[in-house]
């Protein structure tokens, strides 16, 4: 029997379905607090709501740039609103097929790691590790501007969580791989970053963060050999490190009994 050819009438149909198919799955789909942020432009630039807001408001491109300033914003308190948000984007397919997306939701895991370690510290750690392949080095470009600056940077989900892990009072061998290849960096704000990191270890050897190579393969005598006075401060105390909520930097572990 020969197929029929869609006439209008089934074709404005199943236009009809789909469209109150997702409607209705919208209607469903549990509310969080993130469905209550109003847009950017009620909240004061450069708050922590106004960064979830463009998140969870804008274009693809300013979206991925509020959520890079957000997790450089310090003294966040928004968990709900985050995990909000990432549930929303996690849940979809588009999720799984768009490139912005995927990064944005990595963000928003580090970015509730930072604010509740304990929750998500299993999450992060697989992020950093190098089982995880979904997205290693991922080029955010696109066409829009965030505070006028175009979104253009690069972002390794790896890399983040790593470096948070470390921040965040779980250091370990991966995360100091990742702290001595930044510290080695042709780039300042990734030298700073490193020294950032390496504060949070009293008794640590000293490192010098101004100290710029020549080029990205250039790896000045100074900076080598701090590096190797520091990696062999690792080697010999990591194992007896713990980290202090209360001084905010890791400590030594007391002898066990």
């Amino acid at each position: 029997m020969p197929l029929r050819r869609p006439t209008r009438r089934s074709i404005t149909l199943l236009i009809l379905l789909a469209l109150g198919s997702a409607g209705l799955s919208a209607f469903l789909r549990p509310r969080t607090p993130a469905d209550h942020l109003a847009q950017p432009s009620a909240y004061p630039k450069g708050s922590e709501l106004y960064y979830l807001a463009w998140i969870r408001h804008g274009p693809s491109g300013q979206r991925g740039g509020a959520a890079r300033k957000l997790l450089t914003l310090p003294n966040r308190r928004e968990y709900e609103i985050t995990r909000g948000l990432r549930a929303e984007m996690t849940r979809w397919p588009a999720f799984r097929g768009f490139q912005s997306d995927r990064v944005i939701g990595h963000m928003l895991l580090i970015a509730l790691f930072d604010l509740r370690p304990a929750e998500h510290q299993r999450e992060v750690a697989l992020m950093a590790s190098t089982e995880y392949t979904e997205d290693e080095d991922v080029w955010v470009k696109t066409y829009d501007r965030f505070e006028g600056e175009s979104v253009d940077f690069m972002f390794s989900p790896q890399q983040e969580a790593a470096i948070h892990l470390v921040m965040r009072g779980y250091a370990d061998r991966t995360g100091l791989r990742v702290l001595d290849g930044l510290a080695r960096s042709f780039y300042p704000a990734e030298r700073r970053r490193a020294a950032q990191a390496f504060r949070l270890f009293p008794g640590l050897p000293p490192y010098d963060p101004t100290v710029q190579p020549k080029n990205i393969n250039d790896y000045p005598p100074k900076t080598e050999a701090q590096l190797a006075s520091i990696n062999k401060w690792f080697d010999a105390h990591l194992s007896d490190l713990a980290w202090s909520e209360e001084a905010g930097h890791y400590v030594q572990r007391p002898p066990s009994e």
